[in-house]
């Protein structure tokens, strides 16, 4: 199957049969079985598909949660400005896997995903993501966002002292090796951006 026609499906399934999730803004569970279109000539999920298939869960996600409606209502998009992902073990051709994806942080320029890859097996991958919203195709606060579905919602913030946080402080130093840009040591100032206010 096509990317256009999966990603209608899951938009479909997120707001008609996804029963099994409750409507959550922060996180969401995915099922699914690996596909021939998932797979390479070696019978298993190739590298880049996994991240094909872990914005299908969020096309799930997005809509099951309504952060899909709240974004066009405010005539945003979402955009992945940064990617990591692990691969531990293969999915071959018809293994079921479910794809765990919860928010761990918010700044006023982006939010933090991590999107986890899970079957009979155990971990098959871990991915973080960066993720900015746009509005005529300037950043803005994903706060607004959330607070447009919920506005006495509380956003999940980073514990100093947590591996979230830790993850977070090497995603940044990674992308600053990226950019050309000098690396953070770890005994700078923190490098992760304050949270976002609440409006």
């Amino acid at each position: 199957m096509s990317y256009f026609p999966r990603v209608a499906w899951n938009i479909f399934c997120g707001k008609f049969l996804d029963k099994d999730n409750p409507v959550d803004v922060y996180e969401h569970t995915w099922k699914s079985r690996v596909g021939l279109s998932d797979i390479d000539m070696f019978l298993h999920v190739n590298n880049a598909q996994y991240l094909q298939l872990c914005e299908l869960a969020r096309w799930t996600f997005m809509t099951r949660g309504k952060l899909l409606a709240s974004l066009g209502r405010l005539g945003m998009n979402p955009v992945v400005t940064e990617v990591s992902c692990r691969y531990r073990r293969q999915l071959r051709l018809g293994t079921r896997y479910e794809i765990h994806s919860k928010l761990i942080h918010f700044t006023q320029r982006e939010f933090y995903m991590v999107q986890t890859f899970n079957y009979s097996g155990g971990l098959a991958a871990r991915v973080l993501l960066k993720v900015q919203v746009l509005k005529k195709g300037e950043v803005q606060n994903p706060l607004d966002v959330w607070k447009d579905i919920d506005p006495n919602q509380v956003t999940p913030q980073l514990d100093p002292n947590s591996e979230d946080y830790k993850a977070i402080f090497h995603f940044y130093a990674l992308e600053s090796y990226l950019l050309g840009k000098p690396l953070p040591s770890e005994n700078s100032p923190s490098p992760i951006p304050a949270p976002s206010p609440v409006r």
